[in-house]
């Protein structure tokens, strides 16, 4: 699979740099899930094995997903996050983080035509950022969420698709 891949470190004096040669140093374990040259899925393999703060979203994502690797002893200052003035918030975005099990992600447009299929295995982590999806939980799973609120009620929340295969 020919991947296109930008990622985006972000360091102390909050700069974003291009760390392509980082995930080719990573072996794989980042992959980008594209629809209409657009990414619309990144999953985190339990793989990773990264330096220093690395993040993996473009800085105008709604959700930044990151991979930090520290070593013993390190510090990192007591701090609170500044405001941010945000416009808009498009589509919700959801993180998820598969513990134990195994499940497969089907994603597919707004009109339930299939573009493609994941298995997400123990230790990973998906966000998913646009377009819709389908799990199927393949082996008993305990799975963390993390998404935009707030969380209404699932009528407020979903608009269920027919994948189309």
């Amino acid at each position: 699979m020919d991947l296109e891949i930008t990622f985006l470190s972000m360091l102390g004096n909050q700069k974003y740099v291009d760390v392509r040669n980082i995930f080719r140093r990573a072996n794989m374990s980042v992959e980008e899930v594209k629809f209409n040259e657009k990414v619309v899925a990144i999953i985190l393999r339990k793989e990773m094995d990264l330096e220093g703060v690395n993040f993996f979203t473009n800085h105008e994502n709604a959700f930044q997903l990151g991979f930090l690797s520290h070593k013993k002893g390190r510090r990192i200052k007591p701090h609170i996050h500044k405001p941010v003035e945000i416009k808009k918030i498009g589509p919700t975005q959801e993180v998820l983080h598969l513990q134990e099990g195994k499940m497969k992600v089907t994603f597919c447009d707004r009109y339930g035509n299939k573009f493609d299929t994941k298995v997400i295995n123990e230790g990973d982590t998906i966000l998913l950022i646009s377009e819709g999806h389908a799990i199927d939980i393949i082996e008993d799973s305990k799975i963390i969420e993390i998404k935009q609120g707030p969380y209404i009620n699932v009528e407020e929340d979903k608009e269920f698709l027919e994948v189309k295969e």
